[in-house]
């Protein structure tokens, strides 16, 4: 064979040599797909490799999301708590009980509210026929302090029971109804003295100290009287009064009176009395 031929035989293996380490080449898995320029093979998604892998991330994945708005409620009308309203309910049906026992303990419980919306609800009792019932609503109505519970109140003072007409002037007192004052001046000039000595009281703590001090002067008669329990009484009562213009009388009687007893009674009401005064100020 000649030389010539020999060589041809070596290109044509050389060749085809070449052509099948590029065949072998472009299906091997793992391969650079940016410098082989063909489609990724299955199993190699970038997705599927682990981060260092896949290299970083496109811009416009990186945007933060935003967060959830909290849930907001439509705005609701306040509606009163169940056992709030139950309980007024419950007090309205048991002012017209038959029971005198549960009208009070209603008038008590509208007292605890100390509202005076309620005035109107309980004004009609000023009529219920028990003395009881009449002074139930009294306490509560001190309690209210309104224009609206002193018109009762001052109703009230007219009272044919005396403890009511008591439980009145203490209410009125209480709740500071000074247009009560001309009926209580009426009544500390009537002829039971005990109602007009609390008449008196109530006088003094609305500020008439002129008209309290005109019921001290209807038991200085009584410091003379023969009987030392008369002289003691009258003691006491003055110094229930109280009241400036009631020392000197005390200060007399506790120094001079020719009873232990009175004097005794006298130096205590004085006592109370300069210790009131004291406060007062």
């Amino acid at each position: 064979m000649s030389s010539r031929s020999v060589l041809g035989l070596v290109l044509l293996g050389a060749g085809a040599l070449a052509l099948g380490f590029l065949a072998i080449r472009g299906f091997t898995p793992g391969v650079d797909r940016a410098e082989a320029g063909s489609t990724p093979a299955a199993g190699t998604d970038p997705a599927s490799q682990p981060a260092a892998a896949r290299g970083p991330l496109p811009s416009d994945l990186l945007t933060p999301r935003m967060p959830r708005m909290p849930r907001v409620s439509a705005p609701v009308e306040p509606q009163p708590a169940p056992a709030t309203a139950g309980l007024h309910v419950a007090i309205l049906a048991a002012l017209a009980d038959p029971s005198v026992e549960i009208r009070e303990d209603a008038l008590r419980k509208v007292g605890q509210l100390r509202d005076p919306n309620h005035v109107e609800s309980v004004a009609h009792m000023l009529y219920d026929p028990e003395p009881n019932v009449r002074k139930a609503l009294l306490h509560a109505l001190a309690k209210m302090r309104s224009p609206e519970a002193e018109v009762v109140v001052a109703q009230l003072l007219y009272d044919d029971d005396d403890e009511v007409v008591r439980d009145a002037l203490l209410a009125a007192s209480a709740g500071g109804y000074a247009d009560a004052l001309p009926q209580i001046r009426q009544i500390a000039g009537e002829d039971d003295l005990d109602l007009a000595v609390k008449a008196a009281r109530a006088l003094r703590r609305l500020g008439d100290d002129g008209a309290a001090d005109a019921v001290i002067d209807r038991f200085v008669d009584a410091l003379d009287e023969p009987g030392p329990m008369q002289r003691r009484h009258a003691v006491r009562q003055i110094g229930r009064i109280g009241g400036a213009a009631a020392i000197p009388y005390l200060s007399k009687i506790a120094l001079r009176d020719p009873d232990l007893g009175v004097r005794r009674e006298a130096s205590w009401a004085l006592e109370n009395l300069r210790s009131s005064l004291e406060l007062a100020e």
